[in-house]
């Protein structure tokens, strides 16, 4: 049964639930590998581990972290005895289906990639609070006002999710071509020329009002502006600098010293 896990043998599994089952363990390693982004073996996996105090528990439970978003519902799930109902059965079965047309279109595209091209790795890496098994004694099922789900069907329903998120995005992918061809018969009509700037032109930064705030004035600015000669707006630029740096004031006081002694000459 392992060799050919399935939808049915699946669900038959998750119906007969025991947390002292050793085999349950390799059962779920095998529909992981089939099925690595589905969260619920993932979850009964870590789980059996945990219940059964084996080594590997920790390890996969940073693995779980990755694969879920909302992490207080993994906690409150891994801490709560594991229920089961007609209802999450159900949908277990259905979201098995939606995942085995995803596996099928992955792999579809996969055969066009080239062989030759490195997967990235995927990280191994990440923790999330360990979880105090002495705190789970006495605690109910998941029974707040944002969890008003049990986890495995919580788990089934972020699937199904994505799955609709994922044919939105196909359906956008879509636009014809023939939408974007009027936009470029507009383009090509307006024959749009760059002009282009003549030898020599230069733009004087000195006369543009608005470049002197506080933002971006320089000391390079306030240079620039005495070559240019005009004093006035170099002892302002001083005078802000000064404002900014406190720790020069000497040097820009010099400065506008030495700008009211060439107003001078």
């Amino acid at each position: 049964m392992v060799g050919s896990m399935n939808e049915k043998s699946f669900s038959d599994l998750i119906g007969n639930y025991n947390t002292n089952d050793e085999t349950l363990v390799s059962k779920m390693a095998v529909f992981i590998e089939k099925y690595p982004y589905f969260q619920l073996p993932r979850f009964i996996y870590t789980k059996s581990l945990i219940d059964q105090n084996k080594d590997p528990a920790n390890n996969a439970l940073n693995q779980l972290s990755l694969y879920t978003s909302d992490r207080t519902v993994l906690k409150n799930g891994i801490e709560s005895p594991l229920t089961f109902t007609t209802k999450s059965n159900d949908l277990m079965e259905k979201s098995i289906t939606i995942l085995e047309d995803k596996v099928n279109k992955e792999v579809e595209i996969a055969d066009t990639i080239d062989e030759d091209i490195i997967p990235q790795k995927q990280p191994n890496e990440a923790t999330i609070p360990s979880i105090d098994k002495t705190t789970a004694e006495g605690k109910p099922a998941i029974n707040t006002a944002d969890l008003k789900m049990i986890f495995t069907e919580w788990v089934v329903y972020t699937t199904e999710k994505e799955e609709v998120e994922v044919e939105e995005e196909e359906e956008e992918d879509k636009q014809p071509l023939s939408d974007k061809l009027p936009i470029i018969d507009s383009f090509i009509a307006a024959d749009p020329k760059i002009t282009l700037v003549e030898k020599g032109a230069t733009n004087n930064i000195a006369n543009q009002g608005d470049f002197y705030s506080e933002e971006l004035m320089t000391e390079t600015l306030a240079k620039l502006l005495v070559k240019q000669k005009k004093y006035k707006r170099a002892i302002k630029a001083y005078k802000i600098l000064s404002l900014k740096y406190p720790k020069k004031n000497v040097f820009f006081a010099g400065q506008i010293q030495d700008i009211k002694n060439l107003q001078q000459q």
